[in-house]
């Protein structure tokens, strides 16, 4: 190969890369691979992600609202409504929610409040926590309640990380302990028939802090919700972020 002919091969091949290292910051959205059962969509009513069924039959994303995180179900997790997929923009907040990691396979385990949300499975499928989030003084008239979740900082583990699948699933409690906060305490509490649902996802984000939007919930005067991580793949699954003003899990609510 000539000496012109070889600086032109190497020069094509540092444009390349270079082009192709913003793209390694986070995950390709296009990649289910992460998500069995799952495929990528493209839709002109707004959604984009990796998705169990199609949604391109959902109705339109309003185009006053911000571009939907994307959401990525699994197959036992229904696909998401346009509310559980839309965030809200409001500037009316609460955060730092009081945080209890849950141990499901020591239901009396003592109460362990946290300053975080640390969501852990084991390369054997055994759920180590799970995590129950309390909002207090939420105004009488707050209307229009979402779950959302933020980073501040780029990888920087001690306020966020994902290992594996990234996958959240809430639920919310119709009512909170007066005692401890245990997986016991917690069962009167729980809706049964309504289960967990999807709409939070934190696989390959800590490159790219950022606000994301989640799932609807009912306004009262205290919201209590459960958080589970996915219970999918054959590795270790972890998502821990901590609760800050600027970081973590949150509320937002607009006044009726």
């Amino acid at each position: 190969m000539s000496a012109k002919a070889f600086a032109f091969t190497s020069l094509l091949a540092l444009t390349s890369a270079l082009r192709s290292t913003p793209a390694q910051r986070r995950r390709d959205i296009s990649d289910c691979s992460h998500t069995p059962g799952t495929q990528f969509y493209r839709c002109s009513n707004g959604y984009v992600g990796c998705y169990a069924q199609d949604p391109c039959a959902l109705p339109t994303i309003s185009s006053s609202s911000s571009t939907p995180t994307t959401t990525t179900p699994t197959s036992s997790t229904p696909t998401p409504t346009v509310a559980d997929a839309t965030p809200t923009a409001t500037g009316l907040e609460i955060t730092v929610p009081r945080s209890f990691n849950i141990y499901p396979q020591n239901g009396a385990q003592n109460q362990d409040e946290v300053p975080h949300v640390d969501l852990k499975k084991t390369d054997d499928g055994i759920l180590v926590t799970t995590n129950a989030l309390l909002f207090e003084n939420v105004p009488s008239n707050a209307q229009n309640c979402r779950l959302q979740w933020r980073t501040e900082k780029e990888d920087d583990k001690s306020l966020f990380f994902v290992t594996g699948i990234g996958l959240v699933y809430s639920r919310q409690l119709l009512g909170w302990p007066e005692g401890d906060v245990t997986f016991e305490s917690l069962k009167p509490f729980q809706d049964n028939e309504t289960g967990f649902r999807g709409g939070l996802d934190f696989t390959g984000w800590e490159s790219d802090p950022r606000s994301h939007g989640g799932p609807r919930v009912n306004c009262a005067e205290q919201i209590a919700i459960e958080l589970k991580g996915s219970e999918g793949g054959d590795g270790e699954n972890r998502v821990f972020i901590a609760n800050t003003k600027t970081n973590g899990m949150y509320l937002t609510y607009d006044l009726a």
